[in-house]
């Protein structure tokens, strides 16, 4: 799922604080973990489609470093190798900065505010009907997989293959109790992925720990999940890989683009107290 323009994601709760983290963590909720695939260079396209609105996306991968470009103008680098990641305005030749450190500052905030959203609607539930705390129980934060009362996330390869863009491709489901987290069809076919498989494995723990929810599950799901994978399918977001490639690819690609101006990180809105 990759949100290269200013519309939040699907579920609001899981919004990050910063217009970086967002993209940051959404990269890393479906391809930008392919940096590990990335033997010799690795160049792909993307159509991601989302509530009837197609966007394309060009992603650029070579060792510890990715890169991912909307059709907006925006884009984002991350760069494992020197521990941040970048937000990229073409359009208006601006971009902002953040280590990874500050992505897991900001999700332990971030978290914060969804346990004190989740306590609130559960003390309100004890005084609900059944028919509302039916409606109130879907609008509850999910727990991070592993802590206590989350579902175990459970990965299933399927029998189900299809040649998706010449690959041939199976079919993982991942699920967390009766629900569906996603449903992604891989390949074992991209040459150089599974030699730097430890760097893939070792980047996407870094992510997880940006996210208390949304990124952490797919880390721990694409950690069970073998192959590069060509379509994924999560909630009503659908991604599908039409093109890749490997490609020699200019260190210049990875870097802030002269002439850029810096701006800073707009300060994470205050926590609400609950009600």
């Amino acid at each position: 799922m990759l949100y290269c323009d200013d519309r939040p994601p699907p579920t609001d709760y899981r919004r990050p604080t910063t217009h970086c983290v967002r993209l940051a963590i959404a990269i890393a909720c479906s391809l930008a973990w392919a940096t590990g695939a990335a033997a010799q260079w690795l160049y792909w396209e993307t159509k991601i489609s989302s509530g009837g609105i197609d966007r394309m996306t060009q992603n650029y991968a070579a060792p510890k470093m990715t890169k991912v470009v909307g059709g907006d103008g925006k884009a984002v680098i991350i760069r494992t190798d020197q521990d941040k990641v970048i937000s990229l305005d073409t359009r208006k030749r601006k971009y902002q900065e953040m280590s990874f450190s500050d992505l897991e500052s900001s999700s332990k905030m971030v978290q914060k505010q969804m346990e004190a959203t989740r306590a609130q609607i559960e003390r309100r539930m004890k005084e609900a009907s059944p028919e509302q705390r039916a409606m109130m129980e879907k609008a509850l934060p999910p727990k991070r997989p592993g802590t206590e009362g989350a579902k175990p996330l459970e990965v299933k390869k399927t029998g189900e293959t299809k040649t998706i863009a010449g690959y041939n491709c199976v079919k993982y489901v991942a699920t967390e109790g009766p629900k569906t987290v996603l449903a992604t069809w891989t390949t074992n076919d991209i040459k150089g992925f599974e030699a730097l498989r430890e760097d893939w494995v070792a980047y996407q723990k870094r992510i997880a720990g940006t996210s208390q929810n949304f990124a952490g599950a797919m880390a721990e799901a694409y950690s069970k999940i073998e192959g590069f994978p060509m379509e994924t399918e999560m909630g009503d977001v659908k991604t599908v890989v039409t093109k890749v490639e490997s490609r020699p690819i200019p260190a210049t690609e990875f870097e802030v683009p002269a002439g850029y101006k810096k701006e800073g990180l707009p300060p994470p809105p205050a926590a609400k107290p609950p009600k």
